[in-house]
């Protein structure tokens, strides 16, 4: 995926704009960097080039993962203290507007992946876990693959909710 040029940039309505600068700032709840990991991060490695963006890149991901229905847990309590819809669409109108496909995830799966205290491959493998067969399920794979170095994504399985490598009995996590 290529990052945006001035020129798209400038070619974006002010709307479209304001939707990526709120989507780029993600969400200040805790825990927030696994939201932030699969959507905010995606978003300010498009436009890094083009302005200052803050915060953790996620250059290799291709798509935007958020939950279905945009809604949050309920009730969002203390683990959660945000509006989840009002962010989410706001991250639909700046994924729309840069161009990046945006997947849904299963919101229980969803919700219970982003409770882990920072991104880690379990809280992906649960989201992969909870995706249908498709591009989806596919770039996220290819994207958990990457970051432990495993060339073949198709052998990736989720075993006691965690991921592993399969061809070999490969676990990353221990």
């Amino acid at each position: 995926m290529a990052s945006m040029t001035q020129e798209q940039w400038a070619s974006l309505t002010e709307k479209q704009q304001w939707d990526i600068k709120v989507a780029l700032r993600g969400p200040d709840t805790h825990p927030s960097e696994n939201i932030k990991w699969l959507s905010t991060a995606v978003l300010r490695w498009h436009l890094h080039k083009i302005m200052r963006v803050g915060g953790t890149l996620n250059e290799d991901l291709k798509m935007i993962y958020v939950p279905a229905g945009l809604a949050g847990p309920e009730p969002l309590g203390r683990t959660f203290n945000f509006n989840p819809g009002h962010f989410f669409q706001h991250v639909l109108e700046a994924a729309q507007a840069c161009a990046i496909p945006v997947v849904l995830v299963d919101p229980p799966k969803y919700w219970e992946a982003m409770k882990k205290e920072h991104y880690n491959h379990y809280m992906c493998g649960r989201v992969w876990d909870a995706l249908p067969p498709g591009k989806g399920k596919d770039e996220l794979a290819r994207h958990i693959a990457k970051q432990w170095g495993i060339d073949d994504p198709s052998n990736l399985i989720i075993k006691k909710e965690k991921v592993v490598y399969s061809a070999d009995s490969f676990d990353p996590l221990g």
